[in-house]
């Protein structure tokens, strides 16, 4: 599922990055959409961690693996979610399945559904709605910080 978010101050905030070299520019804005996706993530892992209601013995370990932001290769931006391979059975709970059942011996064995759960969904959902002026205050502190490291390099 693609999410996109939009600034509105977009004048204010190219001011403030042209300011900056091309790679300092990126550094910034990666620094802040990395910071916004800590904010999913520990939102997700509290929704799910709702839902589980502390029935794993390793404190859902893999999940933690499975959450991750990267950088996308194709474009600008970052991934956040479920990846690599500890993530495919969070798969199963956040989108559900259907009844399964197979056949042995020539009886036939129901196995169940799963009911999804939305937690990953409902997080993105939250962020999008109440984290478009964090996403403007963050990146305007992440070019501040990334100013101070610049300046005193100079």
């Amino acid at each position: 599922m693609a999410t996109t978010f939009e600034i509105t101050n977009i004048d204010k905030l190219n001011e403030l990055l042209s300011q900056y070299p091309h790679e300092v520019q990126n550094k910034a804005v990666y620094s802040t959409m990395t910071a916004y996706g800590r904010k999913i993530i520990n939102s997700t892992k509290s929704n799910f961690y709702s839902i589980a209601k502390g029935k794993s013995k390793t404190n859902y370990a893999d999940l933690n693996k499975a959450l991750k932001i990267s950088k996308m290769k194709s474009k600008f931006g970052v991934k956040i979610g479920l990846q690599h391979r500890e993530g495919y059975k969070y798969r199963f709970i956040e989108h559900g399945t259907k009844d399964r059942q197979y056949v042995k011996n020539g009886k036939i064995h129901k196995t169940g559904r799963i009911i999804g759960s939305l937690y990953f969904t409902k997080a993105v959902e939250t962020h999008k709605v109440k984290g478009i002026e964090d996403l403007q205050d963050t990146l305007i502190k992440q070019l501040e910080k990334i100013s101070r490291k610049y300046n005193k390099n100079l």
